[in-house]
């Protein structure tokens, strides 16, 4: 049965990417950027397709592959530690202290005020994870309980606010966002300029493009945050 290791994999892919960036982005760009996702699916699928050949070829995860590469699999192994750990600690963790200060203060918190106990909660969070691994018998079995349960809430929780709670407006703008090619984040020279801009319009029409630097680094920085669950998921 394919069914669970499925729901491991498809509940394990809803992170940071699901979560922070695209509320992120939508939240000040609307669906404009949502292009970028178009490329992001495809060429995540080639790849996924790519791999899980390998694997059935030669019957190793391609990391096993990747680490007898040059300087070495000692190398590969503490670098991967380390990018891994930054995923998690405290990027992850860090950001789901927030609500979870939020919700114990009644107000969102403030770093200024409230750092340590945004510390010592994402520490927890943190530390909680390797609950459910030391318990429940298999890990696998812990793994596919867990990740059953979140798959079923969160889709279920999405679903029901993009049904109750958004407007057809809203699924067009998001939905075409995704065919919107071009659209790059600008700065915002006065009040009520549009912070996006078409790099094809703009080339067509000799406009300069003063592209928002610190958006561009944002997104590139969350993207491969948010994208190294997905690339590593390969077939065992």
């Amino acid at each position: 049965m394919l069914i669970g290791p499925g729901l491991v994999l498809g509940a394990s892919a809803i992170g940071g990417g699901e979560w922070l960036t695209g509320p992120t982005v939508t939240a000040q760009f609307g669906g404009s950027l949502l292009w970028l996702c178009t490329l992001s699916i495809l060429g995540q699928a080639i790849y996924n397709i790519e791999i899980s050949r390998y694997t059935l070829y030669s019957g190793e995860p391609i990391f096993t592959g990747k680490f007898r590469t040059l300087p070495g699999p000692i190398f590969w192994m503490y670098l991967y530690l380390i990018l891994d750990l930054g995923s998690i600690l405290p990027y992850l963790a860090s950001n789901a202290a927030i609500p979870a200060a939020a919700m114990w203060l009644g107000r969102l918190p403030d770093p200024a005020t409230d750092g340590f106990l945004l510390k010592v909660l994402g520490c927890l969070i943190f530390a909680s994870v390797f609950l459910p691994l030391s318990v429940g018998g298999k890990v696998y079995n812990s793994m596919k309980a867990i990740m059953t349960f979140k798959l079923i809430t969160v889709v279920g929780f999405l679903l029901f606010l993009g049904v109750f709670y958004s407007t057809a407006d809203t699924w067009i703008e998001i939905f075409s966002g995704f065919f919107k090619f071009g659209n790059v984040p600008v700065k915002v020279e006065n009040p009520g300029d549009p912070n996006v801009d078409n790099v094809f319009s703009a080339l067509l029409a000799g406009r300069h493009l003063a592209f928002d630097l610190s958006i561009v680094g944002f997104l590139a920085a969350m993207a491969g945050i948010s994208g190294n669950g997905g690339l590593t998921n390969t077939p065992m």
